[in-house]
């Protein structure tokens, strides 16, 4: 994704796309009366990384300081949000001069890198620096901070202050910057929006004009010269026809072969609007079939429905599967660097992490009412089958049954 497309999802996101000086930026030919009806990418934002993070946790002591101080809770959602709409962003992680680990996020626009073979070989950042002087009142000054891994496999910081170099090796044989990268491939769901809106504003106009139709007028002026010498009916006639009919949308014609004044409303007479509508609907199913994190928002309410939870989309559950997975790598790596930083050896795997998995428990619930229902079957057949005939069968039933209850929280 390039800067100008990022700069585009940017306007999606903050509902700014169809403003003046956003239009053009679109889909290219898009209707220039084209509005904001439908919209849901700040709602699937929400909606994924909600439940591909919920109650995303660390076992690590250490790391539960940490991320405690960098109000992780929150701070997770700003990279995933980052993550998903930009397809990249980083992290750096940096030690205070009072000691207390931070974590810096940066959107690839701001920064400078070169990664080599899955690593970060280079990372600068710069701009305004904020600092208190003697006096403790606030200045800013110009700032940069870079890192450079050179080829013995150590790291040198590089930082600019005003013009002024400092040079130092750093603590680390590593960056400490991790990417979080996911291949959202949003830029086409924008193109469907940009279609399904401006069919919307299509359907919007012709109920416009046909809720208000046109009159159309013929020979209303020639009806009134050929017939008659009145002129109070010809007064009439002109002044209708250009000051009544005029404020109220008509068309009017002119027809020298009849002699006869028609009105009549210009109307619809094909299903236009039902086929304009069948467009919408399928565009809203080709959106949910390429982006799967669609079905996790609830149009109506714009809340994550819970229904969408039990159906059985693997594509939906695959593509939550596959931000986690994406988000924890990445955190892995974070979390290390802090680790490291704050002078702790301790080994950090991703198994460290916890998280609700909304499918995993939707899946453990069905299967726990299935299981209830069969142990209510085998019940009542024992209690029908007094000459135990069926002893063996339901005794191995009940077995695997119960063997089917005890793994599901293995």
């Amino acid at each position: 994704m390039n800067k100008e497309e990022r700069t585009r999802v940017k306007t999606y996101y903050d509902r700014e796309q169809y403003s003046k000086s956003n239009l053009g930026k679109n889909m290219p030919g898009l209707f220039e009366g084209t509005v904001e009806i439908f919209n849901p990418i700040r709602d699937i934002v929400k909606a994924l990384s909600n439940t591909a993070l919920k109650d995303l946790d660390i076992d690590n002591d250490k790391l539960k300081e940490i991320w405690e101080i960098n109000q992780m809770t929150t701070f997770s959602k700003k990279i995933a949000k980052e993550m998903y709409l930009n397809e990249e962003v980083f992290v750096e992680v940096i030690l205070t001069p009072d000691e207390q680990i931070r974590y810096l996020l940066y959107s690839v626009d701001d920064i400078e890198y070169v990664e080599v073979f899955g690593e970060i070989k280079r990372f600068k950042v710069e701009g305004e620096q904020i600092y208190y002087d003697e006096n403790g009142e606030e200045q800013s000054r110009e700032y940069s901070r870079e890192y450079i891994k050179l080829d013995n496999g150590t790291v040198k910081r590089v930082e600019k202050i005003e013009g002024d170099v400092i040079e130092t090796p750093f603590i680390l044989e590593k960056i400490p910057v991790s990417r979080f990268k996911n291949d959202s491939n949003i830029i086409e769901a924008l193109n469907i929006i940009d279609k399904i809106n401006e069919t919307e504003c299509y359907i919007g106009k012709i109920f416009g004009i046909h809720g208000d139709p046109l009159l159309h007028a013929d020979n209303i002026k020639q009806f009134a010269d050929v017939n008659t010498s009145n002129s109070k009916i010809k007064k009439n006639a002109q002044l209708l026809e250009e000051a009544r009919y005029k404020r109220k949308r008509i068309i009017n014609t002119y027809n020298t072969k009849d002699l006869q004044a028609n009105f009549k409303y210009i109307e619809l007479t094909n299903p236009l609007i039902s086929e304009m509508q069948n467009d919408i609907a399928r565009l809203e199913k080709r959106l949910s079939n390429l982006f799967p994190e669609y079905l996790l928002v609830d149009t109506a309410t714009q809340n994550v429905s819970e229904e969408t939870y039990l159906l059985k989309n693997n594509g939906l559950k695959t593509k939550v599967a596959s931000f986690r997975e994406d988000f924890i790598k990445s955190l892995l790596e974070l979390d290390k660097i802090a680790l490291e930083l704050s002078g702790s050896s301790e080994e950090l795997t991703e198994t460290s992490y916890t998280y609700f998995d909304t499918f995993l428990e939707n899946e453990k619930s069905a299967k726990l009412t299935t299981l209830s229902l069969a142990l209510d079957v085998i019940n009542k057949a024992k209690d029908v089958d007094e000459e135990y005939k069926l002893k063996d069968l339901i005794n191995k039933i009940t077995d695997d049954t119960l063997q089917d209850l005890s793994g599901l929280y293995d």
